[in-house]
């Protein structure tokens, strides 16, 4: 799981709605997908996901849970090597 704040593209251009250092370990995550999928071509599919917010808790606004559990599941059934190695939101590939 990632986080579309987290992008190179927009760490510095936005507000930071989540503390720096969520941001930070999830531009590892980022990091580590692309490392990750280089290293292993072929063998496993590394693939970041940004479901957007979600309402993980009742104080939390966001989109329900179930919105997450979807788009993981539309990332597993993409079978395109396509993905890999990208981080991959609601609308599709996302820039990192």
């Amino acid at each position: 799981m990632s986080d579309e704040l987290a992008t190179f593209a927009n760490f510095a251009a936005s507000t930071p709605t989540t503390g720096l250092g969520q941001r930070i370990s999830r531009m590892g995550v980022n990091a580590m997908t692309v490392l990750l999928q280089n290293e292993l071509q072929g063998e496993i599919h590394f693939r970041a996901v940004t479901p957007g917010p979600i309402a993980s808790n009742p104080a939390r606004k966001g989109a329900p849970v179930a919105t997450a559990v979807d788009l993981i599941q539309k990332i597993d059934q993409h079978k395109d090597s396509d993905w890999d190695g990208k981080l991959i939101g609601a609308d599709g590939v996302l820039p990192f």
